[in-house]
């Protein structure tokens, strides 16, 4: 259990020197564009390349991999209904602003802070897994996002919304990344050492990115009793249902239980915000579930960590 805590703290640590860089004036919030296009365009496509092609066809793995892209689906389904009967019985938000809760709670953040967290935990055999379910999650936010959005609202998706998805380097990197898995290609020498230390920077950047993005979050700002709620049903009621059903399952291995049970327990997107500036004219809401969350997360997710090796190993 400590040595669980101790991980895990140990990534919120650098989170906070982002945070402490951006309140002494080491970066800005001019650092924070440049830094996730660093992330989006560069790094995070080389992790999610390299953990593909440098795993093995296996009957386990393969049946992992498909459990896991199902179950992580199948979570964000039941987030968005359940999201959806919470703010029906509770009148929480405004009646508009529906489709946007909805996806502020869904989206969890696989990416930037899942990774780092499977990596630190489990190692580059989980990391896998985690890709797998994070790409999922760029099906949920390009494809299913914007029509949540909708409800609630008279905006509408086009079809041209909905192509310019593929055109992202995360999605591109998983399809070369899924091309080479199966195709048994694996770069030699300098270019695979290269590719995986590119990909080794996105855990910390990731990570010191989150926490320049909270050095700029004015607290009292976003303390509503809306987002309190909303964050308090997302980080603790949503994961809590997710671990209980998933403990009594015996068809699914305790590593893809692990996977989805640590996306269900992350905060908010950021991307799901990024996403929610092209179709609402409230996305500020959805950014501040994600600060609020993030915040949460530092109590909530070693909590939950403890919890998931506790159930599931």
């Amino acid at each position: 259990m400590l040595v669980i805590i101790g991980k895990v703290m140990s990534i919120f640590a650098i989170m906070l020197v982002g945070l402490v860089a951006y309140r002494v004036g080491v970066a800005g919030d001019d650092a924070v564009k440049p830094l996730t296009s660093i992330l989006m365009n560069i790094t995070c496509p080389c992790l999610v390349v390299y953990s593909l092609y440098s795993k093995e066809i296996s009957g386990s793995l393969f049946g992992d991999t498909l459990a896991v892209m199902a179950g992580v689906m199948l979570f964000f389904a039941f987030a968005t209904v359940m999201t959806y009967i919470f703010l029906k019985v509770s009148k929480i938000g405004r009646k508009e602003d529906m489709g946007l809760i909805m996806v502020a709670v869904a989206a969890t953040n696989s990416g930037f802070m899942g990774f780092p967290l499977v990596k630190s935990l489990y190692g580059s055999d989980m990391l896998y897994l985690m890709v797998m379910g994070n790409m999922m999650l760029n099906v949920y936010l390009m494809w299913i996002e914007p029509m949540i959005l909708t409800i609630g609202n008279k905006s509408r998706v086009t079809a041209g919304d909905m192509l310019n998805a593929f055109k992202t380097p995360l999605v591109i990197s998983l399809i070369v990344g899924f091309l080479m898995f199966f195709f048994h290609i694996r770069p030699t020498g300098e270019v695979d050492e290269t590719i995986r230390m590119m990909g080794d920077v996105t855990v910390p950047l990731s990570m010191m990115l989150v926490g320049i993005r909270l050095g700029s979050v004015r607290i009292k700002e976003i303390l509503s009793r809306e987002n309190i709620v909303i964050s308090i049903f997302a980080m603790i009621v949503i994961p809590v249902m997710v671990f209980a059903i998933l403990y009594p399952i015996g068809i699914i291995s305790s590593d893809v239980k692990i996977i989805i049970a640590i996306t269900a327990a992350l905060p908010s997107a950021v991307v799901a915000a990024v996403v929610a500036e092209q179709h609402s004219d409230n996305a500020i809401l959805v950014s501040e579930i994600v600060s609020l969350t993030t915040l949460m997360s530092i109590i909530t997710v070693p909590a939950a960590a403890v919890l998931i090796e506790t159930l599931y190993r």
